[in-house]
């Protein structure tokens, strides 16, 4: 998640907890960069959040964790709440914070995961609680930590999931939590875990949702649970995923909404059908907890 010169930052959301407040409020829920204008561009340019811990990663590729500690998810081998960023692993080319977990990809694709894993959502075969992380599988070229699931996409083009399945979310058919990762779909580019749902973008620029939809989150215009990923979208650029809402940024600039977000971003509402909250051209790129 990069700032870019020439753009509008605008922010929505709140800052709990003792996420890093030097540059930006990392517990925002959205970032959106329109293209206008920016003054500043911080030194770390990369982030992600979770429930209410936090992570940057740096030049260096070393990532730093602050916030909440509870159940080991910053990965600095205790359980004791950061204050201030503390490096928490090196070599890593993603940091993504789920809820109560975390997951790293190190630079040669190997995952590593800590925290909470009483669903399975480490995807190390067990549901033990890690305070260091631990490896997972490979290879990989992204990853994705939601509600108490985790999402993994291969370097083959396939997406993996792991975790709690109450609602469909890992995308395989069943309502089975797994404590391995497995497989979904292929054809894939980018993946995004929500809290109890899963948005994938595959290679054609089309979006697939699978999991909970209860306020529409998933797009697909109904409130249908689904246990394998539905086609909501095409012409699509990035996805990204909140508790209950998802986020579709479109090829002509537009930036679309499904679900409930009352708590985080402007025109809040709650929509089955995904509506758009910014008009055509106006957005060049968006982040959740950045």
């Amino acid at each position: 998640k990069e700032l870019l010169m020439g753009c509008d930052l605008f922010g929505f959301g709140i800052n709990l907890a003792a996420s890093r407040t030097m540059w930006l409020l990392l517990w925002l829920d959205l970032f959106v960069l329109t293209k206008s204008y920016v003054e500043y561009v911080p030194p770390e340019v990369q982030g992600d959040g979770g429930y209410r811990h936090s992570f940057e990663l740096r030049y260096d590729n070393s990532v730093w964790g602050t916030g909440r500690n509870d159940f080991g998810q910053l990965g600095d081998g205790s359980v004791a709440h950061r204050v201030t960023p503390t490096k928490v692993f090196r070599d890593a080319s993603q940091a993504s914070a789920g809820e109560w977990h975390s997951l790293f990809l190190r630079n040669d694709s190997v995952v590593f995961a800590c925290g909470r894993n009483d669903f399975g959502q480490l995807g190390d075969a067990t549901r033990v609680t890690r305070i260091y992380p631990v490896q997972i599988t490979k290879p990989m070229m992204a990853v994705s930590g939601g509600g108490f699931h985790s999402l993994l996409l291969g370097t083959d083009g396939f997406a993996q999931a792991t975790g709690l399945n109450d609602f469909g979310q890992l995308g395989d058919g069943s309502y089975v939590s797994k404590t391995r990762p497995v497989m979904v779909m292929g054809n894939v580019s980018a993946i995004a875990a929500g809290g109890h749902h899963s948005v994938f973008l595959l290679n054609d620029g089309t979006a697939w949702t699978t999991g909970r939809n209860h306020y529409g989150q998933l797009g697909d215009r109904t409130t249908i649970t689904r246990v394998r990923p539905v086609y909501v979208l095409s012409d699509v650029t990035t996805i990204l995923a909140r508790d209950d809402y998802s986020l579709f940024l479109l090829n002509n600039g537009s930036l679309v909404a499904a679900g409930d977000f009352n708590s985080g971003l402007p025109r809040s509402q709650t929509s089955w059908n995904p509506i758009q909250i910014f008009s055509p051209d106006q957005v060049q790129q968006i982040a959740l907890d950045i």
